[in-house]
């Protein structure tokens, strides 16, 4: 009975009631996407919660998530049962700098960190940090993919790494490279001229 208790109480620090509760409509579209990542945001304390169908290796997760520049603090592994069906679930609990990028991104952090994980998109990819510094979106990342390595392979003096490591640091003009492509080549573009200017001024 005393371990009992005791156990009730470890579970009860580790894990918060909302943790055991999942909605009818999260519940039908983990069953249909088979992997869903939710952000949560309680005052200064954020995690990012990803359900799945299956359970989930850490080796598989942690590295997708310092990809986006993420400091783990801790993590938790559990399943909740519902209509018959277990739901696993990973929590980790994040240091977070800027709370207010994480909140501009999070649709596409949420988006990009699933089809990883369901292999759809780059299960390894250091330039998923632009995804939360500037909320670029998976399109954008692809493209700055693919520049990198025409880069890489023209110039022999430039190295992918280096270029990686120069576009996430100084990413307030990565974003700016990413809006000049698109406004130049977007056929959808209306005043094209006058958009350029501003963007190369």
């Amino acid at each position: 009975m005393a371990e009992n208790s005791d156990l009730n109480a470890i579970c009860s620090q580790l894990l918060r009631p909302d943790d055991l509760k999942i909605s009818s409509e999260l519940f039908n579209r983990i069953c249909k996407e088979e992997i869903v990542s939710k952000i949560s945001q309680k005052q200064n304390n954020v995690s990012i919660k990803i359900y799945s169908t299956k359970a989930l290796f850490l080796s598989s997760m942690t590295p997708v998530l310092h990809d986006f520049g993420f400091k783990i603090i801790d993590e938790i592994t559990y399943s909740i049962q519902k209509d018959g069906n277990d739901v696993f679930v990973n929590r980790f609990n994040l240091d977070i700098c800027d709370l207010d990028k994480l909140e501009s991104a999070k649709d596409n952090i949420e988006n990009i960190i699933s089809l990883a994980l369901l292999g759809r998109s780059f299960d390894k990819c250091r330039l998923y940090a632009l995804v939360y510094s500037q909320n670029l979106t998976l399109r954008h990342i692809t493209l700055m993919r693919a520049i990198i390595e025409y880069l890489d392979q023209a110039v022999l003096s430039l190295n992918a790494a280096v270029m990686i490591q120069t576009l996430n640091h100084h990413h307030h003009i990565t974003k700016l490279f990413v809006d000049y492509f698109i406004c130049k080549f977007d056929p959808k573009q209306k005043q094209r001229a006058t958009q350029l200017k501003e963007i190369d001024e």
